[in-house]
């Protein structure tokens, strides 16, 4: 929710500028104080969301490594008698698919988390904020004849 919550911040922001003197500071330093809260809090959201998909990425990369080298050994023996399953290729295989699994979880999974959330978090804060707006906005075109 950072991105909708930054714009309520900066529209309630905009309206500082019409005091003078003493209040003028008060307000500003008040909305820079409330600036840095949310640059802390968005500082922990991502912080936390990598620590979680890392580590849901390194289990899920073991769990495959494991699987797949386990499936591997099991083979008939015919199986390593073809020339794209000599030793060479099989290691190689058992490096680089488990790593491409953890480089999706880790990478993807949460950037489409952090989207999916965002775009919730803005529709409700819209409906919210400026309900009348964002039901006009949200109801569909329709053909006028």
């Amino acid at each position: 929710m950072i991105v909708p919550v930054q714009a309520v911040l900066f529209s309630r922001l905009v309206t500082v500028f019409s005091y003078t003197g003493k209040k003028l500071e008060e307000r500003g330093n008040f909305w820079a104080l409330m600036f840095v809260i949310l640059a802390l809090a968005t500082l922990f959201a991502y912080a936390s969301i990598g620590y979680f998909w890392t580590s849901v990425a390194f289990i899920m990369s073991r769990v495959h490594r494991g699987a797949y080298f386990g499936a591997m050994i099991t083979q008939d023996i015919a199986y390593f008698d073809i020339p794209e399953n000599s030793s060479g290729s099989l290691t190689g295989r058992l490096s680089s698919d488990p790593q491409a699994l953890h480089d999706l979880i880790q990478g993807n999974l949460g950037l489409i988390i952090v989207v999916i959330v965002n775009l919730t978090s803005s529709i409700i804060l819209s409906l919210v904020v400026g309900w009348k707006l964002a039901l006009v906005v949200s109801t569909p075109f329709r053909n006028c004849e």
